[in-house]
């Protein structure tokens, strides 16, 4: 797990598809951390991304580092919105909790991998493939 969270931590922006109906959506997040030997992710519960993991929680991610390395992940979204993972969330990323706590506020939805595959490859060849 540590080499995928560092991976994506590294790139710092990574893309995340999603299915509306029978249309993929691609965004960029930033926000990837571990807590419970688990890969945690955030999204704002006012953004379709959010209603499209909850209509269909399957996702991949994309990212590409200075190294022309590229990730391909695969996996399912469990929400879980505890507070030690809000918390962990913050902490992480400190700006997200003045735009996500306080009264009339929207709220950050935490969620973590499951069924997780990926692919790990570059320009020559090499190719990594795993679970976790």
């Amino acid at each position: 797990m540590s080499k995928i969270l560092d991976f994506l931590i590294d790139t710092q922006v990574f893309f995340i598809a999603t299915q509306e109906g029978d249309q993929p959506r691609v965004r960029p997040f930033g926000l990837v951390f571990e807590l419970d030997e688990k890969l945690y992710f955030g999204v704002g519960d006012f953004k379709p991304s959010y209603r499209q993991l909850l209509a269909n929680p399957k996702f991949e991610i994309t990212a590409l580092n200075k190294d022309n390395q590229w990730l391909r992940l695969t996996a399912n979204a469990a929400f879980d919105d505890r507070q030690a993972v809000q918390d962990k969330a913050f902490e992480i990323l400190p700006s997200l909790k003045e735009r996500y706590t306080g009264e009339g506020k929207p709220h950050l939805a935490t969620f973590y991998a499951t069924d997780v595959t990926y692919t790990i490859e570059d320009f020559t060849g090499n190719r990594e493939t795993g679970q976790l």
